[in-house]
């Protein structure tokens, strides 16, 4: 598989990073709505698209994915 992976709530990268390091070669693009955790994810060289995940249209990954990673926020408690 590589394929195209869409991470949502990607946050800064860390499924990306851990796709690099277990030998993942295919892209993985991100969804992210925090600008700041984008900047980092773009400066570490992950592919992020700022957006709400839930506004986000899916018709441009539809038929052209692989794979998908959807690891929301936990709250603190």
């Amino acid at each position: 598989m590589n394929g195209l992976v869409v991470d949502l709530f990607a946050g800064p990268g860390g499924w990306e990073q851990g796709a690099r390091i277990a030998g993942f070669t295919g892209p993985i693009v991100g969804i992210e709505w925090d600008r700041d955790a984008c900047r980092t994810a773009a400066a570490a060289g992950h592919w992020r698209v700022q957006a709400d995940v839930s506004l986000y249209p899916t018709a441009p990954f539809v038929g052209k994915t692989d794979g998908l990673i959807a690891s929301p926020v936990c709250p603190t408690f």
